[in-house]
Order: C-alpha cells, then structure tokens, then sequence
C-alpha cells in the first residue's frame, strides 16, 4: 500500500521566496520545483494569500510594500533571515 506524504506548513522563510520569485516574474512551478514543493501548494498559496493590487504578499494577504519584500528576499538568500529568527528567539517577551 502506497503511504500518504502528510501535509507540511509553508515555513515563513518559504513564503518569503515565493514573494520574491514571484515579484521576479517566475511562474508557480518554477517556484514549487526551487522549493521542493507540489505546484498545487504554490498555487493554492499564490492565490489564497493575493491581496490584488498588491499581488502576493507572503504575508497572509496583509499589504506589504515591495520594499520590504526586497529586504526579506535578500536576507532569505543570505541565510540570514534564520540568523536573526535564532537571535530573537533568546530575548524576552
């Protein structure tokens, strides 16, 4: 019997790259094969997290400027957007 691939969440860092290959003109399965991810998920997320004029922002369709997703596309292919999430997690609050 053939086992079933259970579902995974899209981690924020992978949101990120969406909305930056995106903004770059890639197409949702260019997208989901540099993920290694199902073009249905790519697709399902493109569309369920559009906020129209802005397109997708990543960011559970709350309207993020273009600037912002620049910076959190450089930091994602940095690796240091997972740097600064490690060093947050140590403060309080």
């Amino acid at each position: 019997m053939e086992e079933r691939v259970r579902y995974k969440q899209l981690e924020p860092e992978e949101r990120v790259t969406i909305a930056s290959m995106k903004q770059q003109g890639l197409s949702g399965r260019a997208i989901a094969r540099t993920l290694g991810r199902s073009a249905c998920t790519v697709s399902r997320e493109l569309l369920r997290n559009d906020s129209g004029e802005w397109g997708y922002t990543g960011a559970g369709g709350e309207r993020v400027g273009a600037l912002w997703l620049a910076v959190c596309g450089l930091l994602a292919q940095k690796g240091l957007l997972q740097q600064i999430r490690y060093a947050a997690s140590g403060l309080p609050g």
